[in-house]
């Protein structure tokens, strides 16, 4: 399963009412992993369900009066990037399991999903960066789920730019190429379309490619 996050790194700033174009060139990518983290308790709570749905017969055929589970709820926390894998999964399970309601809750970020699942607010949280040393305390069992690419691209307004190296990248982010020109390109102004700072995203392009 891949997921799709990408930075769309610069267009051309025009005058005038021209629409923009919803269109893009790849140029340079770095894998960005997604990770789930989750309990041991949630673990346990999965391998019960699945032994319970295959051995357990179905006594509601004899004994309509028969008691149904409680409704449990697990709640999912964390990055936002992992959520649209994490909901078919979520989706998968629940044919499964109908005593099941996973809720999602908002999301905020990777420190928020493990956060959450050791304060016991939710029973999985979503990472998408590997956990750090002082993260991994015994009580968590993380597992990768996914991989998706970061990708850079520019508008295709700018013309004669085809492929951006790593090197014009760094120069653009630190100011010292600030009109397309300078690369080839038509006499326009750079502007950056970024990601937050504070996202792993951000982080890991900056870890990565502008070092």
């Amino acid at each position: 399963m891949k997921l799709n996050t990408s930075l769309t790194v610069a267009r051309v700033q025009h005058g005038g009412n021209k629409p923009p174009v919803n269109n893009s060139r790849k140029v340079d990518t770095i894998n960005l992993k997604a990770f789930c983290l989750l309990p041991s308790a949630f673990c346990l709570l999965l391998a019960i369900a699945a032994l319970s749905l295959s051995c357990t017969p179905n006594s509601n055929h004899h004994n309509p009066a028969a008691v149904q589970p409680a409704q449990s709820e697990i709640k999912v926390t964390g990055a936002s990037t992992p959520y649209p894998a994490m909901k078919i999964l979520a989706a998968a399970y629940g044919t499964n399991a109908n005593n099941s309601d996973i809720t999602f809750l908002p999301s905020s970020q990777s420190a928020s999903g493990i956060a959450g699942v050791k304060s016991g607010l939710a029973d999985i949280g979503t990472l998408t960066r590997k956990l750090k040393s002082g993260e991994d305390d015994g009580s968590l069992v993380y597992r990768e789920l996914a991989r998706d690419a970061l990708v850079v691209a520019t508008h295709p307004s700018v013309a004669r730019v085809t492929n951006l190296s790593t090197e014009d990248l760094k120069a653009i982010y630190s100011g010292a190429v600030t009109n397309w020109q300078e690369l080839g390109g038509p006499d326009a102004k750079i502007v950056v379309l970024d990601r937050p700072e504070d996202e792993s995203a951000k982080r890991l392009l900056r870890q990565v490619m502008l070092a």
